[in-house]
């Protein structure tokens, strides 16, 4: 579990030094359960989350997400 921790706190500490300040949008592309969009949700920015799997979004926790920001949800083809 250590290791998901440390992955997750990489990725986030990269998206800090590389996206402008919330309130930009953010588009979490292929994001699955949606992890990273309610971290970012969170710190406040808009956030669609996007995942070609239909099936990972149930997943996703969409309460939190709604409650943190207003939230698309979104499947599709590319």
């Amino acid at each position: 579990m250590g290791r998901h921790r440390t992955e997750f706190a990489v990725t986030m500490r990269a998206l800090a030094d590389h996206l402008p300040p919330p309130p930009a949008r953010v588009l979490d592309c292929g994001g699955g359960p949606g992890r990273y969009a309610i971290e970012l949700a969170r710190q406040g920015y808009e956030v669609t989350l996007f995942d070609l799997s239909a099936g990972c979004l149930p997943h996703c926790d969409h309460d939190r997400l709604l409650a943190l920001l207003r939230e698309e949800l979104a499947t599709g083809v590319l």
